[in-house]
């Protein structure tokens, strides 16, 4: 029995997260408002009755969407930080590492249309919000142990915010310029972060 049990519920999460890659697809390619749960569901090769019984509505499908693309971006980010915090050097080449890769994986029309979609939706909005007062935290404690004691927190506070507006720049810029050097951007960025925080040590 526990074994039966256990199959339906892999089934199930499987169910579950083909339908949350369809939906993706579709946000992509034709946004959040053009795309209708009976398209998702075809594309996830399920009925729009089975669909419903994973998810209430198709808000329900976005708010995964943009929760879990909020922390692709920002986890590994994070992440490279607090590895490298010790050593200047590391840091940068951390960072600069994981911007890169961000720059060739993540879809920028995707975040575009969920900050559009954050402006109309408080729901969007505040998962948006959650997800950057917990990156702003952790970026916080991790640039106050590498700063030197007398540096105010409003000083890291002022860097913290500095690196979320060139992670911003750095999702945003393909769409305006798709031939963008985006190694050389990626490598520039961290190094100006790395610059950043060296000069409060």
């Amino acid at each position: 029995m526990a074994k039966l049990t256990e199959s339906w519920t892999n089934r199930s999460l499987l169910r579950r997260e083909k339908i949350i890659s369809s939906a993706r697809k579709s946000f992509i390619e034709l946004g959040f408002h053009g795309t209708g749960i009976a398209q998702i569901a075809k594309d996830a090769t399920v009925s729009a009755q089975q669909l419903y019984r994973d998810f209430t509505n198709k808000e329900g499908l976005v708010s995964v969407v943009v929760e879990r693309e909020s922390r692709a971006l920002f986890d590994p980010i994070v992440d490279a930080v607090e590895a490298g915090i010790a050593d200047e050097h590391a840091l940068e080449a951390n960072l600069g590492s994981v911007f890169e890769t961000l720059l060739d994986t993540l879809e920028p029309s995707l975040f575009l249309e969920m900050f559009a979609e954050a402006a109309r939706n408080p729901n969007i909005a505040l998962i948006l919000q959650d997800t950057d007062e917990a990156v702003r935290a952790r970026l916080t404690k991790s640039f106050r142990q590498f700063a030197d004691v007398t540096v105010p927190d409003q000083d890291i506070d002022v860097v913290v915010q500095i690196m979320l507006v060139i992670m911003g720049g750095l999702i945003n810029r393909p769409v305006a310029e798709p031939a963008l050097a985006r190694q050389t951007l990626a490598r520039q960025s961290a190094s100006i972060i790395a610059g950043l925080l060296r000069k409060r040590r």
